[in-house]
C-alpha cells in the first residue's frame, strides 16, 4: 500500500496499489539468460519506493500527498499479507497484471521464448508463492492460443484476425462476460485498428467490452487518446508517458468529464520497459503533487479501484466447487475470527497441494478498493475445480464467512462492493451458523473446513494451536504428546515444521515423544525458545515436513536491528557473540526465509537466512552443523550502485595510516581470503601502521566483501587510477560490460576473485602522479551508464582530491547534473587540506572524510550510514 499524508487535513491515507501492466519472463541470447520473475519485479517496486521517497524528502512542498514511511506490518492488505509467501515482503505495490514478455522494444523474441514465457507468466500466477498478487492475463498477441485470465491482451494491429484465431470462442465468451482487452498501440494506425475493432463488436449485436489503451509512448497521441476516451468503456493506462503528456490529457478529461475525470486512467508501468516516458516514482509524484489537485478518491480509482472494478470477484476463468455452508462470528469475536482463518490457510498452504492463487478484494461505487470484502480462491491443481471462500468484515468487527455459490457469479458480474455484502449477508442469515460465544469458537475451524469442502479437514485443525512449554528439551527438538503424534501422522525423529503465527515465521525440528505433555502441548529447548521468540504459553502450529533435508556447506544470514538504524556497534556484538550464536543454530533446521533472533544484551537483531550453497528450494529445510556461516549486514543489501574509485599516486606510499582494529580487519575479510590467498596474506602482513596504498587496498576490500552477498537491481563499478584510470570490466560475448552487476555478476566466484585481484594489483602499480580529472571522468561515465533510477553511492579512495595545477570541473559538474548520488571522497592520510578539497566539491552532492586511521566501527558506521540515507 501506499501511505500518504494529505497536506491540508494531516490525515493519513492509505490507497492498495495495482500496476495494471506487466511482463515476465525469460530472455535468451546465446549462452546469457536474463530472467525478469515476480522477485525481481517486487525488487523494482522497492527501488521505486525508495525513489519516490527520495524525491519527496527533496520536494516536500510540492506534494498535495506526502508519502510517508510506515512499518512494514502495517502496510500489506489484510488476509493478503497472511497468505503472502513470497521471499520478498515488499509492499509498495500490492497487485499486478501480468503479460508474458513476448517482445523487447518492438522486436518479438523467438516463438520458442514466447511459449516459454506463457507457460512461466501462467505458472507464476496461478501456482506459485507469489500467485496471490498477481493476474494472469491471456495472451492473443501475434497469434497465440493462451490460457484464458482476467484480461485479453492484444497488438492492435492483431485484431483484425481475433475472431478468426484459435481463440476466437474465447474471445468472444470474454465479451460476452463483459471482460477488460488490454490494446497495445505502437503506431498512430494502430488507433485506426481499434476503432474498426469496435465497429465490429456491436456489428456482431455485442456491447463494447471495456478497453485498456496501453500506448507504447504517449508522444503526439494526446490528441487521439482524448478522442479514443470518449467512447464509453475506453481507459487508458499511463504507460509510456511524461509528466507534461498526461498533464495535458488530464487537462482536457477535466474539460469532457469533469469530475469523473479519474474514472480513465489506470497506473501502469509496463515493467521492465520503465524507461520509456518519465519515471514510475516522478510520475506517481505528479499524481501527489499540488498541480493536478486530485482527490482522494481520484487516487483510489488511479492507483487500484479503476482496474479492480472491471474484473469478476473472483478467477471467472477457474471452475469453482459450490459450497452452501457460511458462518458469522459477531462482534469482537469477528475480529479473532479472521486471525484464525490466516492461521487456518497458512497450515492448509503447508501441509497439502492447496494453495492460495488470489485474494481478491472489492471496490466501493466510488472506486475505492475495500479491503472488508474479499474472495478468496485456492487451487490443488488444474485438473480439479477450485475452491473459493467469500469474507467480509463488518464494522462492528462481525466476520460473515461463506463458501462459493453458484448464484453470485450470475449476480455479481464485477466488483460491487454494496451488491456484494448484500449477498454474503444473506448467504449468512439463510441457514448459517452463528458463533456469539467465546465458548463456540473452537467451532470455527470445523465450519471452515465445511465452507471450503475439504477432505482432510482434520489432519489441519489437528495442526492448529499448540501451547509451548520452554526449557525442558534438547536443543533441534520438539517435544510431542503420543495422541498428537498419532493424529498428524508423527514419528520419533520425523520433523516438523513449527509455525509462529507472532511475529509470523517458522523452523524445523525433530520430534521426539514427551509423556509429561499434555495434548496439544510441545516443549523446546530454552536456547530455541530465545532463539525463535517463543515464550512459554506462546501458541504455535505443527506441520509435519515430508521432504528431504539437505546438508549445506555454506550459509549467509543477513542482520538489522527492530529499530532499523543499525550501527557498526551492532555488527560488532553480532562477530563477538558469533561463536554462542553459530552454537545455537547449528542444532536447528532452517530454510531460506527463516528469522532467528539473536537476544543479544539490550539490542534485538534478527537475523535472517538469505543464501546457501548448495540453493536451497522453495520451503526446503537444511542443517546447518557443518555449514560455513557468515554475517551479513541487510542494510548493505539494499538496492543500490555502488563505484568504488582507488586513487593511487606517489603520495601514497607514506606509512602514517593506523589500523586501530586488525584483528576486526581480517574477520570480515576472511569471506574473500577463502577466494583468494592472497587476500589472507596481504592482511596478516599489516601492521599497525600501513602505507595510504595499502590502508586503501584494505577500505576497497572491507567495502566488496559487504557488499559481495547484494543480490539488488543494482551494480558494482571499480575504478583503480594508477597512471590513468582503469575501469572493471567484464567480457560477455562480443561486448565488454564495465560494471558487475548484483543480481547476475557478484554471485560469480571468477567476478569477486577478479574484483579482489584489480585491488590487489592497483595497490602494488602506484603512479608517481594520477591525473584526479581521469578519476572523476571515469566516475561520471559510469554514472551517466547507470542513470538515476537507483541510487548510487560513490567511494573515492585517495590521499588528494586534486593536483594544483588540475581543473577536474567540467567532470565534477557532470556528476553534480545527476539527481540521485552521494560522492564521498575518503581521505587518507594526514596532509590533505580539507577546506581546499571541501571547495573543489562545492556543487557536489557529498563530503570529504578525513581517515588518519582506519578503525572498524568508524567506516561501517560511515558506511551504514551513506547506505541508508543516500
Amino acid at each position: 500500500m501506499l501511505v500518504v499524508e494529505d497536506t491540508e487535513s494531516n490525515e493519513i491515507l492509505r490507497f492498495v496499489m495495482v500496476d495494471a501492466s506487466v511482463q515476465l519472463g525469460e530472455v535468451r541470447v546465446a549462452e546469457q539468460v536474463k530472467k525478469f520473475d515476480p522477485e525481481r519485479l517486487l525488487a523494482y517496486c522497492k527501488m521505486v519506493e525508495q525513489h519516490l521517497m527520495s524525491l519527496a524528502s527533496k520536494y516536500p512542498e510540492s506534494y498535495k500527498y506526502l508519502p510517508r514511511k510506515s512499518y512494514e506490518y502495517l502496510k500489506p492488505p489484510p488476509i493478503l499479507g497472511d497468505v503472502y509467501q513470497g521471499l520478498s515482503k515488499g509492499w509498495f505495490i500490492d497487485f499486478f497484471l501480468v503479460k508474458p514478455l513476448t517482445r523487447i522494444g518492438r522486436v518479438p523474441l523467438p516463438s520458442d521464448q514466447k511459449r516459454s514465457n506463457r507457460r512461466l507468466a501462467r505458472q507464476w500466477c496461478i501456482n506459485s508463492r507469489y500467485a496471490p498478487r498477481l493476474y494472469a492475463t491471456q495472451d492473443l498477441r501475434y497469434g497465440a492460443a493462451d490460457g484464458r485470465g482476467w484480461v485479453c491482451t492484444v497488438r492492435a494491429e492483431d485484431l483484425p484476425e481475433v475472431f478468426k484465431g484459435p481463440a476466437r470462442n474465447d474471445v468472444l465468451h470474454h465479451i460476452k462476460q463483459s471482460g477488460p482487452f488490454q490494446v497495445e498501440l505502437d503506431e498512430e494506425s494502430d488507433v485506426d485498428h481499434l476503432l474498426k475493432w469496435l465497429v465490429r463488436i456491436r456489428e456482431l449485436g455485442l456491447d463494447t467490452p471495456p478497453v485498456l489503451v496501453a500506448p507504447r509512448v504517449y508522444g503526439n497521441w494526446v490528441v487521439p487518446l482524448t478522442r479514443l476516451l470518449e467512447i464509453d468503456g475506453v481507459r487508458v493506462l499511463t504507460t509510456g508517458a511524461t509528466i507534461a503528456e498526461l498533464s495535458s490529457l488530464i487537462r482536457r478529461l477535466r474539460e469532457q468529464l469533469g469530475s469523473e475525470w479519474s474514472t480513465k486512467i489506470l497506473f501502469a508501468s509496463s515493467y521492465p520497459e520503465t524507461q520509456l516516458g518519465d519515471s514510475i516514482a516522478e510520475i506517481l509524484s505528479f499524481l501527489l503533487s499540488k498541480s493536478i489537485e486530485a482527490t482522494p478518491k481520484d487516487l483510489h480509482r488511479i492507483l487500484g479501484g479503476n482496474m479492480l472494478g472491471l474484473l469478476p470477484p473472483r478467477p471467472a476463468f477457474l471452475q469453482c466447487q459450490e459450497s452452501r455452508a457460511s458462518i458469522a462470528v459477531e462482534g469482537s469475536l469477528g475480529r479473532a475470527s479472521a486471525k484464525e482463518v490466516a492461521r487456518f490457510l497458512q497450515v492448509l498452504v503447508r501441509r497439502t497441494d492447496i494453495g492460495v492463487t488470489s485474494v481478491d478484494y472489492m471496490v466501493t461505487p466510488e472506486g475505492v478498493v475495500d479491503t472488508d470484502n474479499m474472495v478468496l480462491t485456492l487451487v490443488e491443481d488444474p485438473m480439479t475445480p477450485a475452491r473459493c471462500l467469500a469474507l467480509r468484515i463488518e464494522r462492528d468487527g462481525t466476520l460473515i464467512t461463506a463458501g462459493w455459490r453458484n448464484s453470485f457469479d450470475e449476480t455479481l458480474a464485477v466488483r460491487r462492493a454494496d451488491v456484494y455484502a448484500t449477498l454474503i449477508r444473506k448467504a449468512a442469515t439463510s441457514g448459517g451458523i452463528v458463533l456469539d460465544s467465546p465458548s463456540h469458537l473452537n467451532q470455527f475451524g470445523h465450519f471452515l473446513v465445511q465452507c471450503l469442502r475439504l477432505r482432510d479437514g482434520g489432519e489441519i485443525l489437528s495442526a492448529l494451536h499448540y501451547r509451548v512449554r520452554v526449557g525442558d528439551e534438547e536443543p533441534g527438538r520438539v517435544g510431542m504428546h503420543r495422541s498428537d503424534m498419532n493424529t498428524l501422522g508423527i514419528a520419533d525423529d520425523d520433523v516438523v515444521l513449527v509455525l509462529v503465527a507472532d511475529p509470523k515465521h517458522w523452523w524445523g525440528g525433530f520430534v521426539r515423544e514427551r509423556r509429561n505433555l499434555k495434548p496439544h502441548e510441545i516443549s523446546v529447548a530454552a536456547g530455541d525458545g530465545a532463539l525463535f521468540s517463543l515464550t512459554d504459553g506462546a501458541s504455535v502450529d505443527i506441520v509435519r515436513y515430508d521432504s528431504s533435508i539437505q546438508d549445506i556447506t555454506k550459509a549467509v544470514f543477513s542482520f538489522h536491528t527492530d529499530r532499523g538504524d543499525l550501527t557498526a556497534e551492532d555488527s560488532a556484538l553480532v562477530y563477538l557473540h558469533e561463536r554462542e550464536i553459530v552454537s545455537s543454530l547449528r542444532p536447528t533446521l532452517v530454510g531460506i526465509g527463516t528469522q532467528a533472533h539473536l537476544g543479544l544484551t539490550g539490542t534485538p537483531i534478527t537475523a535472517t537466512l538469505i543464501d546457501s550453497d548448495p540453493p536451497l528450494l522453495e520451503g526446503q529445510l537444511a542443517r546447518l552443523r557443518d555449514a560455513a556461516i557468515r554475517w551479513v549486514p541487510r542494510i548493505l543489501l539494499r538496492s543500490m550502485n555502488v563505484i568504488l574509485c582507488i586513487s593511487l599516486d606517489a603520495g601514497m606510499d607514506a606509512a602514517d595510516v593506523e589500523i586501530k582494529t586488525l584483528y576486526s580487519v581480517r574477520h570480515r575479510l576472511s569471506s574473500l581470503a577463502e577466494l583468494v590467498p592472497e587476500v589472507k596474506k596481504f592482511v596478516g602482513d599489516l601492521d599497525s601502521l600501513v602505507t595510504r596504498a595499502e590502508g586503501a587496498a584494505v577500505l576497497g576490500l572491507l567495502a566488496l566483501a559487504g557488499l559481495s552477498a547484494n543480490r539488488s537491481e543494482g551494480r558494482l563499478g571499480l575504478i583503480t587510477v594508477t597512471d590513468r584510470a582503469e575501469k572493471f570490466s567484464i567480457q560477455k560475448g562480443e561486448n565488454v560490460q564495465y560494471y558487475a552487476s548484483f543480481s547476475e555478476d557478484i554471485s560469480s566466484q571468477e567476478v569477486q576473485i577478479s574484483l579482489i585481484y584489480s585491488i590487489l594489483d592497483a595497490m602494488r602499480e602506484s603512479s608517481s602522479r594520477t591525473e584526479m580529472s581521469d578519476a572523476y571522468r571515469a566516475v561520471a561515465e559510469l554514472l551517466e551508464d547507470f542513470g538515476d533510477d537507483l541510487p548510487t553511492l560513490i567511494l573515492v579512495v585517495g590521499d588528494s582530491v586534486k593536483d594544483p595545477d588540475e581543473d577536474p570541473s567540467a567532470f565534477l559538474r557532470a556528476i553534480a547534473s545527476h539527481t540521485r548520488y552521494r560522492l564521498d571522497f575518503l581521505a587518507l592520510g594526514s596532509n590533505i587540506n580539507t577546506e581546499a578539497a571541501k571547495s573543489t566539491f562545492e556543487e557536489i552532492n557529498g563530503s570529504v572524510v578525513r581517515m588518519t586511521q582506519i578503525s572498524i566501527v568508524d567506516f561501517e558506521n560511515y558506511l551504514f550510514s551513506a547506505a541508508r540515507n543516500i
